[in-house]
C-alpha cells in the first residue's frame, strides 16, 4: 500500500500530440496490449497514422498519455465526447500492471473529462476473461447497470460511470405558499411597495421583538440608511469586523466615513469586543457586529462602550438570546434578503429598531419621490413581490431554523471521527443557541482554494464563504487573515437531502485522505 501511495502522486495525464504517433503505434501492436484489448488485432501504420491525425483534430475524441515521473507508461482514450455518453479505454505497459497505477490514472482522466465536457456518463467494455481490468474500473466507481443486460455478448461486460451528483453550496426551497403569495401580487397588478410590504414589516418587527421594521431594496441599503440615520458622516469612523462582507465597508464609505477593521475571535469568527474597545477613538461613531454564519455576536458587550451598535443579522435571526431575539438586539439591526441569505427573496433588506426616529428617517430616505433634491435620498425601495416572498418564508422561520440545525447536527456526527483522525480540519462547536446559516469548518494548514477545487471535481460545491476586502498595508488582523485562507463552507440548507449530505461527507473525507497521503 505504501508503494502505491508513494508512486501514484507521480502519475499525471497530458494530451497526446502528433509526435506521439509512432510511440502509440508501437504500443498498440505490443502483443501484451493486443491480448488485453477488445479487437485483439494489430493495426497497420498507414491506418494508425490517418486515424491518429484525425483524432487529434476531432472534438469527439480525447487521447491522454499516462506519465509517471514524466515517463509515458500508458494511454487513456475517450470516444464520442460530444454525445451524452463517452466511451473510455485504457491500457498500461506490462511493467506497470498490478500496482493500482491504472486506477489512479483512470480516475484522474474521468474527473478531467467530466470537468472539461458536458458528457453525462462514461461507459467501458471489458473482456469477461480480464477480471483485473473489471476490478480496476469498479474501484473508480464504474458499475454494471441494474435491470439491464450486463453483457453485449458472453465475452464482453459493459460498465458505466455517471457524472457525479452536483450538490450546490446553497439552494432555496420555495413552497406552494411562497408561489401563491407571489402570484397574488402579480394578479393584483400592483408590484411596487404597497400592502404586502406593510404586512411584511409588521410581521418582521413582531418576529424580532422590535417596534419598527422598514423594508428597503437591499442589505447594503439597510446598512447605509441606518448609518445615515445615526448621523454617520464625512470623517466619522465605524468599527467593522475585519472578516466580513465588503458591503459593510461600502456602506460606511458611501457616507464619506472611514471603516475601521477590527480583528475577530477564533471561537465564533465574530468581531472581538475587547479589540473593538481598544480601537475606539474620538471619531468612532458606531460599530457593526455581524452574527457570523448565524453565531450570535456579543452585542451586550458593545452596548457598554457608549457608541451605537448595529447588529447585522443577515446570517440568521429569530433565536431568543438572554431575553432578546437574535436580530433585535442592537440600537438598530439590519437583515439582507438576497438570494443566498437565510431568508432569500432575490433582493431586498430591512432595518429593525425600537427607536421611532431612526425608522422614520429610513422610511423617508428610501424613496426620493416628491422630496427636495438630496444626494442621500436614492431609490432604495422594496417591492411587494419581494415582500410577499419574505412574508411567506417568515411563516416557517422556526421550521427553517430546526431544519438547518438537523443538517448541522448530522455533519457533526458524521464528520467527527474523520476530523479527529486526520487532524486536518476542525468542526464548529455544535450548539442550538444559534442559527446554522452556514456550516463552516476550519482547514487548519490546508489551502481552502485547493480543497474547493477537489470537492468540485467530485460534484460538491463548497465555498470560501467571505472574500477579503481589506487593502494591502492595512492594520494586521491575524485571525481574520487566517479565516480568509482556511475556512471552508459546506452545503447547509433545508433542501439538502440525506444522500446529498452523505456524499458531501464521503467526498470531504476522501479529499482529506488524499492530503494525508501526501
Amino acid at each position: 500500500m505504501r508503494s502505491y501511495i508513494a508512486k501514484r502522486k507521480h502519475i499525471h495525464l497530458r494530451s497526446a500530440i502528433i509526435d506521439d504517433a509512432l510511440m502509440l503505434f508501437k504500443w498498440r501492436n505490443d502483443p501484451f496490449i493486443i491480448r488485453s484489448g477488445i479487437s485483439q488485432k494489430p493495426v497497420h501504420w498507414q491506418e494508425h497514422s490517418v486515424w491518429f491525425q484525425n483524432s487529434l483534430k476531432a472534438s469527439s475524441r480525447r487521447i491522454f498519455l499516462i506519465e509517471m515521473r514524466k515517463k509515458p507508461i500508458g494511454q487513456v482514450r475517450f470516444d464520442a465526447c460530444d454525445t451524452p455518453s463517452a466511451k473510455v479505454s485504457i491500457y498500461l505497459l506490462k511493467p506497470f500492471i498490478g500496482k493500482n497505477l491504472g486506477v489512479h490514472a483512470l480516475s484522474q482522466a474521468c474527473q478531467r473529462l467530466f470537468a472539461e465536457s458536458d458528457v453525462d456518463a462514461i461507459v467501458a467494455e471489458i473482456r469477461s476473461d480480464n477480471p483485473r481490468s473489471l476490478r480496476a474500473f469498479q474501484k473508480v466507481g464504474f458499475k454494471q447497470s441494474p435491470g439491464k443486460p450486463h453483457q453485449e455478448s458472453k465475452d464482453i461486460i459493459k460498465v458505466l460511470l455517471e457524472r457525479p451528483v452536483q450538490v450546490p453550496h446553497n439552494r432555496l426551497r420555495f413552497s406552494l405558499f411562497d408561489k401563491q403569495s407571489v402570484n397574488h401580487v402579480m394578479t393584483s397588478g400592483h408590484v411596487a411597495g404597497g400592502p404586502y410590504l406593510s404586512q411584511m414589516e409588521s410581521t418582521l418587527a413582531k418576529t424580532m421583538g422590535t417596534q419598527h421594521a422598514v423594508g428597503v431594496g437591499s442589505g447594503l441599503a439597510a446598512l447605509r440608511l441606518t448609518l445615515k440615520a445615526l448621523d454617520i458622516r464625512q470623517g466619522s469612523e465605524v468599527l467593522v469586523p475585519a472578516y466580513s462582507c465588503v458591503a459593510l465597508a461600502n456602506a460606511v464609505l458611501a457616507l464619506g466615513a472611514v471603516p475601521v477593521p477590527v480583528d475577530i475571535r477564533r471561537d465564533d469568527w465574530n468581531i472581538d469586543p475587547d479589540k473593538a474597545k481598544k480601537a475606539i477613538t474620538k471619531k468612532t461613531s458606531a460599530v457593526i457586529a455581524v452574527n457570523t454564519f448565524g453565531a450570535p455576536a456579543s452585542i451586550e458587550k458593545f452596548q457598554t462602550m457608549g457608541i451605537p451598535v448595529i447588529e447585522d443579522a443577515s446570517h440568521g435571526f429569530g433565536v431568543k438570546m438572554k431575553g432578546l431575539i437574535l436580530g433585535g438586539r442592537g440600537t438598530a439591526s439590519v437583515v439582507s434578503f438576497y438570494a443566498t441569505k437565510f431568508i432569500g427573496a432575490g433582493e431586498g433588506g430591512a432595518i429593525l429598531t425600537r427607536q421611532s426616529d431612526i425608522a422614520a428617517k429610513v422610511a423617508s430616505w428610501r424613496d426620493y419621490s416628491n422630496q427636495p433634491m438630496d444626494g442621500g435620498c436614492l431609490n432604495d425601495k422594496m417591492t411587494d413581490l419581494e415582500a410577499a416572498l419574505v412574508s411567506s418564508q417568515l411563516k416557517r422561520l422556526h421550521d427553517n431554523i430546526r431544519s438547518r440545525q438537523k443538517v448541522a447536527q448530522r455533519y457533526h456526527l458524521w464528520l467527527s471521527a474523520a476530523s479527529h483522525q486526520s487532524k486536518q480540519f476542525k468542526l464548529p462547536s455544535f450548539t442550538s443557541a444559534r442559527v446554522w446559516y452556514r456550516y463552516v469548518i476550519d482547514l487548519s494548514t490546508l489551502p481552502v482554494v485547493s480543497i474547493i477545487q477537489k470537492l468540485r471535481r467530485r460534484g460538491i460545491i463548497a465555498a470560501n464563504p467571505i472574500t477579503n476586502w481589506r487593502p494591502k498595508g492595512s492594520q494586521p488582523c491575524p485571525i481574520a487573515d487566517y479565516a480568509y485562507q482556511h475556512l471552508l463552507s459546506l452545503p447547509c440548507y433545508p433542501a439538502l437531502t440525506l444522500n446529498q449530505q452523505r456524499l458531501v461527507c464521503r467526498s470531504l473525507s476522501a479529499v482529506m485522505k488524499e492530503y494525508s497521503h501526501g
